[in-house]
C-alpha cells in the first residue's frame, strides 16, 4: 500500500488486530506508531490500531507499527506491513521572495 499526499495533508491509517499462528486475536503491549523519517510524515495513535499520518515536507517514508508480542519480561517485537508514505509539495499560491535585478547595461 502506498500513501500520496500534498505537504498540507493528513489521513488515518487503520492495520488489523495482531493474531496468533491460527489466525486468532492475541495481544501485544508496547505498541509503537513508527516513522521512518518525520520530518516527511508523522505517524501518532489514534484509536485501537489506528493512527493519524500528517505530512511534513517533501519526500518519501515509511510508517508502520511495532508492538512487543512477550507479554511477560522479555521482548519479542513484531511489525505490521510498512506503507510508503509520498509527500509532495502543496498547490503553489504565489510567487515566493523579493524580484532580483540583473546587471544594468547599456543598450546598443
Amino acid at each position: 500500500m502506498n500513501v500520496k499526499l500534498t505537504d498540507t495533508q493528513n489521513t488515518t491509517l487503520t492495520f488489523g488486530t495482531p493474531t496468533d499462528k491460527k489466525g486468532a486475536p492475541a495481544e501485544v503491549q508496547n505498541l509503537e506508531f513508527v516513522s521512518s523519517d518525520p520530518a516527511v510524515a508523522s505517524f501518532v495513535a489514534g484509536e485501537g490500531f489506528s493512527g493519524f499520518v500528517s505530512a511534513g515536507l517533501p519526500g518519501v517514508c515509511e510508517v508502520y507499527l511495532r508492538a512487543d508480542a512477550d507479554l511477560g519480561d522479555g521482548v519479542e517485537l513484531i511489525e505490521s506491513v510498512r506503507v510508503a508514505v509520498q509527500v509532495t509539495a502543496g498547490k503553489a499560491v504565489s510567487f515566493g521572495g523579493e524580484p532580483v535585478q540583473g546587471e544594468v547595461t547599456e543598450q546598443a
